[in-house]
């Protein structure tokens, strides 16, 4: 859970979001995705659908780590060393 949570905060600062934006353009609680962020609970199916549909992100990034289905530009941002 905690990579997920890692992948997720990575990509909302590579979005430049702050929490409280990225909650909002989601529908949900500020707390809820900082609970996700921190690797305590995982998003359901449908707010995975949401964050791929709004931020261009795949489920296989936040799941597996999968970069190849990122946009470029987030890709190069994410995979930095």
């Amino acid at each position: 859970m905690a990579a997920i949570g890692h992948r997720l905060q990575a990509s909302r600062s590579v979005l430049k979001l702050s929490l409280q934006e990225m909650a909002g353009l989601l529908g949900i609680r500020t707390e809820t995705l900082e609970t996700w962020e921190r690797g305590r609970a995982l998003p359901d199916i449908e707010a995975m659908s949401v964050l791929a549909e709004k931020f261009r992100l795949s489920r296989s990034w936040f799941f597996r780590g999968d970069p190849s289905s990122l946009p470029c530009c987030l890709a190069k941002t994410l995979l930095k060393p």
